[in-house]
């Protein structure tokens, strides 16, 4: 691996966790909607497809993280970040089939 491949890739780093934010914000609305849903408002429920949305470009972002410290760091909160929506939208699922 070259020197290139050490470093973060900055530039296309910061444009995709602002396409992942974008759809983090509407899978936040989204699950506030279900969880209202299940407290007796009118919403059909999570589909999963918004937050799937959402997985994918958070997973995208980690192909521009390197391999030096900072990378590696920025790679692990990334691989948390998308754990964590996936046991929220498990969450929502289940609740909603109660």
């Amino acid at each position: 691996m070259g020197e290139e491949d050490e470093q973060m890739q900055t530039q296309d780093q910061v444009a995709a966790l602002n396409r992942a934010l974008v759809l983090q914000n509407r899978s936040a609305l989204q699950y506030s909607l279900t969880a209202g849903s299940l407290l007796g408002f009118e919403y059909a429920g999570i589909t999963g497809e918004l937050a799937g949305f959402a997985q994918a470009e958070l997973q995208d972002a980690i192909a521009f993280t390197g391999r030096d410290a900072t990378s590696e760091a920025v790679e692990h909160r990334l691989e948390h970040t998308i754990t964590r929506k996936q046991e929220q939208v498990d969450a929502l699922i289940r609740a909603s089939r109660t």
